[in-house]
């Protein structure tokens, strides 16, 4: 009767263990999710920057070339 105790025990333990590694398995994938997403959103906004400061650069350009051909 020992035996199949100790028999019952291990496989509990083998249970909790497989059950605590896949919980933690979901945690790191949702942190590596979110990583990408902030990534993907931190890439995504210095292009716009990027974006935006060139044309308004190209305006304040433009705006000068014109004023020089009116002048």
């Amino acid at each position: 009767m020992n035996s199949r105790k100790r028999g019952s025990t291990l496989f509990l333990v083998i249970i909790i263990a497989a059950a605590l590694s896949i919980g933690a398995y979901s945690v790191l994938d949702l942190v590596n999710t979110e990583f990408r997403l902030n990534k993907r959103a931190a890439i995504y906004n210095e292009a716009r920057q990027a974006a935006e400061s060139l044309i308004q650069s190209s305006i304040v350009d433009l705006k000068g070339r014109l004023e020089n051909e009116t002048a």
